[in-house]
């Protein structure tokens, strides 16, 4: 989806995953909706004191990382399709992509993992986007300086040329009268992404191939960092264990506990180490949930009440946070 904010993409996104259950009947088509603003909503409430900018970014970085492994997931599934599995899928993008490089950055995403490609641009006025975003309840209102800057800087897809963009519907009305016929088009966008997957041209094969050995290496980085930092909390956990006689008995089991939930904390976190692929450290936050992860896995494998594990934790934290 690509338009400025309060355009109608969430509107025409989610009309399109709606009919899809009547459009392919029974369990013909699965359809996964990433919405951007919803994940950079989540991240303000974690932590309303991070600066916008980078809260953009990172919920940015967040989403094309889910949609990257969603994507590689599907391609890797070796799973038959059989009366119980969808014979086709549909992942919206829900975003502004307002910038061209926007759009070809998940084209080549959707190449890499051989999947097609489709674009609807909402195509409204500044005047009617304004209007619209004064309607939205005041929370998920965008700033409209932001809103005019983006309809300043918007490049509207180019058919003619660029190649790639081929496969796009401009919606520029919302009217009820035209819905329908305006769904149709939606779902020959996707039909057609689903004959003619998208493909990298010759030329960019070798400029990908860099990008993706820089990604890894970032990944790489980062679940080392995390690796490293997992072990301070067990260092640290242990530290205080030993002061408490509730656990003070058992150090040696839990040492090997923390060990175990380590292993089974680190497995999992490199199967989602694609979500920090855009960044080469850890944040405070990052830290802080592999902690709670951390003690989420060795619960239950001792006796000792959940008070004893609440008061652990939350000691652990406030000492890393110190540092």
């Amino acid at each position: 989806m690509c338009g400025l904010p309060a355009a109608g993409k969430s509107y025409w996104g989610c009309r399109l995953q709606d009919s899809a259950s009547s459009r392919y009947p029974g369990k013909g088509c699965e359809v996964q909706r990433i919405e951007f603003d919803a994940i950079e909503a989540r991240l303000r409430e974690e932590d309303e004191g991070l600066d916008p900018i980078a809260v953009w970014h990172r919920a940015r970085s967040k989403a094309l990382a889910q949609a990257e492994s969603i994507l590689h997931q599907e391609r890797g599934s070796s799973t038959p399709v059989g009366p119980s599995m969808p014979s086709r899928r549909i992942l919206i993008l829900d975003d502004n992509m307002y910038y061209a490089s926007m759009r070809r950055e998940v084209y080549l995403m959707a190449a890499r993992n051989g999947a097609g490609y489709g674009c609807v641009h909402v195509d409204i006025s500044i005047e009617d986007a304004l209007s619209q975003n004064r309607k939205r309840p005041l929370r998920q209102r965008v700033d409209e300086k932001v809103i005019r800057r983006m309809n300043a800087r918007l490049e509207a897809p180019n058919l003619s040329t660029r190649r790639w963009e081929t496969n796009t519907l401009v919606i520029e009305r919302q009217e009820e009268e035209v819905g329908a016929l305006t769904l149709d088009k939606m779902w020959s966008v996707v039909e057609r992404g689903w004959e003619s997957p998208a493909f990298i041209p010759r030329s960019c094969m070798e400029e990908e191939a860099k990008k993706e050995r820089d990604r890894q290496k970032v990944r790489e980085s980062v679940v080392h960092t995390a690796e490293l930092a997992l072990r301070r909390v067990i260092g640290t956990a242990m530290l205080l264990a030993g002061t408490d006689v509730r656990l003070s008995g058992t150090l040696s089991s839990l040492g090997r506990g923390f060990q175990v939930a380590k292993t089974e904390v680190m497995k999992r976190f490199r199967e989602k180490s694609a979500f920090f692929v855009t960044q080469d450290t850890l944040e405070k936050r990052d830290v802080e949930l592999l902690t709670k992860s951390l003690f989420a896995a060795i619960r239950g494998e001792f006796g000792n009440d959940e008070k004893t594990w609440s008061e652990l934790e939350e000691k652990t934290l406030m000492i890393l946070g110190k540092k």
